[in-house]
């Protein structure tokens, strides 16, 4: 664990900085008490270690091998427990990455694999404070946060590693950097209310300008670029739904407009998604457990290259009797450009579809406790939303490696 050493060295500077020390500072002290994942009264932690190779196969590429790999530290503290501060918990996730870019072979639109990045480094993905009310039924957030946590997200399409089955391409080609995802997270306040048991209300306000301590530059406090607002209300059951709607609070650069000075127009960015899974049934004993997830978001059209997006697909929770912890997931996703965007591809002599549809089948085994093996096929039609590109593949194997994990 020398990297988390490094870590904390790197980041006792004052500040989220110095917080972040001193958490991963008692961090290592509760490890050092435990050989036990989540040992410790009131602190938990857990290390997962994710490495894929990938290997893509079209018109532009021939069976080029990638690999590429992150892993993620977490550590969660119950301060009632820890401190006596009823309600208040702190969570923080440092993520080493490293690798190729394997999109950069296939050249599809909404990339092969979700865990690549742009600058191989170590960042502070998340540190927030949230503050739970009585009952736990509502709460605010405030820290470096992820959106896709806990907005735009399906848990049944979480197995396939194509990034259009997280956030949404439609809102996730927004910003001078990307929205708060994956890789790079943003300064945010989150803010969570349970209408009941089944029905929940979050509404959330992130920095439009994403970027983490390790980023160039760390993280954006000026918030010069304005905020990302977004809301969801999620009803949940066998049968469960969830809609949302998101804009930037100042205007962003059209993608094809420009005024009288050749600099580009200035619009508002904002769009909406919904999604549905629906589980056939819920007994934990039952072999072949299916669950079907419809997902869909529409932008503005001016400001982003993808005017909207629809996911669909089925994960089967243990398909093979004799396999408990075996899993097969079925995806579709589409990603349909924006008329902006296919008149800068016409003007570009590019032979412009009206967008790139992948399909992707994944199959995930836990082989030890320990460690889980994915292979993984992904076919992109009209890739890059191209006609005149072939067909392009990637088959991909993901290791995960959870060293503490208990089953």
């Amino acid at each position: 664990m020398d990297f988390i050493a490094n870590a904390c060295t790197a980041t006792k500077r004052g500040g989220v900085q110095g917080a972040l020390g001193q958490v991963l500072a008692l961090a290592a002290g509760v490890a050092g008490a435990s050989t036990e994942a989540g040992a410790a009264e009131g602190a938990e932690w857990s290390f997962v270690y994710q490495g894929d190779l990938v290997s893509s196969w079209s018109d532009v590429v021939d069976g080029r091998a990638r690999a590429l790999d992150s892993a993620h530290i977490t550590l969660d503290l119950d301060l009632e427990r820890l401190a006596g501060w009823r309600g208040f918990s702190v969570h923080a996730d440092v993520n080493p990455s490293s690798g190729a870019a394997p999109t950069d072979d296939a050249l599809t639109m909404q990339g092969v694999d979700n865990i690549e990045v742009g600058r191989q480094r170590t960042r502070l993905y998340e540190f927030w404070s949230e503050f739970a009310g009585p009952k736990g039924r509502a709460s605010i957030r405030l820290g470096l946060q992820e959106l896709n946590a806990e907005f735009y997200a399906t848990d049944s399409s979480s197995l396939l590693i194509n990034p259009s089955f997280g956030p949404g391409p439609e809102i996730a080609a927004t910003g001078s950097n990307g929205p708060s995802t994956y890789p790079s997270t943003a300064l945010a306040l989150r803010a969570r209310f349970a209408l009941t048991e089944a029905v929940e209300v979050l509404a959330g306000v992130f920095n439009a300008k994403a970027g983490s301590p390790g980023d160039p530059g760390g993280v954006d406090t000026s918030f010069d670029e304005g905020v990302l607002e977004i809301g969801q209300i999620a009803w949940r059951g066998k049968t469960s739904m969830y809609a949302g709607a998101w804009g930037y609070s100042r205007k962003q650069d059209d993608i094809r407009d420009a005024d009288l000075t050749g600099d580009p127009v200035k619009r508002r960015s904002y769009g909406g998604y919904a999604a549905v899974e629906h589980a056939f049934w819920t007994d934990e004993d039952a072999v072949r457990r299916p669950t079907l997830f419809l997902r869909a978001g529409v932008s503005e059209g001016d400001t982003t290259s993808i005017k909207a997006g629809i996911q669909t697909g089925i994960l089967i929770d243990r398909p093979l009797a004799a396999r408990e912890d075996s899993a097969f997931s079925f995806g579709l996703a589409h990603a349909h450009t924006t008329r902006k965007q296919q008149a800068n591809d016409r003007d570009a002599s590019i032979d412009t579809a009206r967008g790139e549809t992948v399909l992707e089948v994944a199959y995930s085994d836990r082989l030890t406790p320990w460690l889980t093996v994915q292979p993984d096929l992904q076919i992109a039609f009209d890739p890059g939303a191209d006609r005149a590109r072939d067909t392009a593949f990637t088959a991909a194997v993901r290791l995960t490696i959870e060293p503490w994990a208990r089953r």
